[in-house]
């Protein structure tokens, strides 16, 4: 089964969302050049496209990212990961681990679990802030296609 996230946003958004992963265009090209890193020569057309045609970057964009996950995993997505997905969605602020458990009225320690296994199968990214660990989904729409199913 896949599963498809998609994200809305901006070209400039992306130009900077390309530059940060890198941390320059220089480590970016370098990435790139190497055998078998199509993600980095992805971004570095993407940048290249940018340049050659600026008012790309004041368009809007959907970013699409793929991922193909077994049954085993499917069932994985349960109701209370799923409800962290929903509360992560409806949030414009990027919360810490410790708002998620509070909100959800659930333990620090599970849903710390459950943000390690949505990360895994890249459905939220997780950063540090100090001690703080901050969550954010990685898209605004999730899409599960269920392959040869009955119509």
């Amino acid at each position: 089964m896949e599963i498809r996230i998609e994200r809305r946003l901006r070209g400039s958004e992306l130009r900077e969302e390309i530059l940060a992963r890198y941390g320059s265009l220089q480590q970016l090209t370098h990435v790139a050049s190497r055998k078998g890193a199509f993600e980095a020569q992805n971004d570095l057309a993407t940048l290249e496209e940018f340049e050659e045609d600026p008012a790309r970057l004041t368009l809007p964009m959907v970013v699409t990212t793929v991922a193909t996950l077994s049954a085993k995993d499917l069932e994985r997505l349960t109701p209370e990961r799923l409800r962290l997905l929903e509360v992560l969605a409806s949030r414009r602020d990027t919360p810490s681990l410790t708002t998620l458990a509070r909100r959800l009225h659930r333990d620090k320690k599970n849903v710390s679990e459950d943000l390690r296994l949505l990360a895994r199968f890249k459905l939220v990214s997780i950063a540090r802030r100090g001690k703080e660990r901050l969550a954010r989904p990685l898209g605004s729409e999730i899409h599960i296609l269920l392959r040869g199913a009955a119509s």
